[in-house]
């Protein structure tokens, strides 16, 4: 799934700029294919492409650079995501037209491709690179409305892959039984549903949209489920949202 990355056009001019100071060239960030600008802007050019392994090559290079530049790290958050095949931006559109007919996690989780355990490591690396816990990760105190908007659907999406990977037993990406479904793994599912919602929260994204309604409900029917612990809680929204 291509992550959809809206920029303007890039023009390279060849021809260096003539100043009164001196000659100055206004690429120069550029000219150095090693630079930190350089790499960002070939990683954002893979990542266009769905060139994913060489997007987060590059992002990583770059932030090697500048391990203090958030927004570049959250890119890399969001190549490992869409490498995942999660593309949150789909996602959070698909959740503005829903239209209410079909159990909301089902329904989103259907918009997902085969999941892996690779794809599970990438989205559980975006993560780590948002939520502060990671060797490598934006600080609490650098998050912006845009981050936890971000975070929030990795938090949805991770809930929904583990969803998928734990209830699948026979490979066809379709949830077909709770048997296999761990204990930790019910935790981590309700805790990052809950976690989703806080984030969203955080954005400031408008709580009478649909998007945020959409979450909320989510939020509201695992949380009305019968059970005296999360784990309960979880198993019994998965087998309603899946009919299991």
């Amino acid at each position: 799934m291509r992550m959809i990355w809206v920029r303007g056009a890039i023009s390279f001019v060849l021809a260096t700029t003539m100043v009164a100071c001196g000659n100055l060239n206004l690429f120069e960030p550029f000219a150095d294919k090693t630079s930190k600008n350089a790499l960002a802007e070939s990683a954002r050019i893979a990542l266009d492409k769905g060139l994913y392994d060489e997007a987060i090559a590059d992002f990583t290079a770059a932030l090697a650079k500048d391990p203090a530049d958030y927004a570049l790290m959250a890119e890399l958050a969001s190549a490992y995501s869409a490498r995942a095949g999660f593309d949150f931006l789909h996602i959070s559109l698909s959740l503005a037209r829903y239209d209410g007919t079909q159990d909301t996690f089902d329904y989103l989780s259907e918009l997902l491709p085969g999941v892996e355990d690779a794809d599970l490591d990438d989205i559980q690396m975006a993560k780590t690179l948002l939520d502060g816990t990671g060797a490598m990760a934006i600080p609490a105190g650098e998050m912006t409305s845009d981050f936890y908007f971000q975070l929030a659907f990795v938090d949805l999406g991770e809930s929904l892959m583990l969803s998928i990977a734990e209830t699948d037993t026979d490979g066809d990406n379709v949830p077909d039984s709770l048997s296999e479904l761990t204990e930790p793994g019910a935790q981590q599912i309700y805790d990052n549903i809950i976690d989703a919602k806080e984030n969203l929260e955080e954005s400031g994204i408008p709580q009478d949209g649909e998007v945020f309604s959409a979450l909320a409900d989510i939020t509201s029917e695992m949380e009305a489920m019968p059970g005296s612990t999360a784990t309960e809680k979880a198993l019994n929204f998965l087998a309603d949202q899946f009919g299991l």
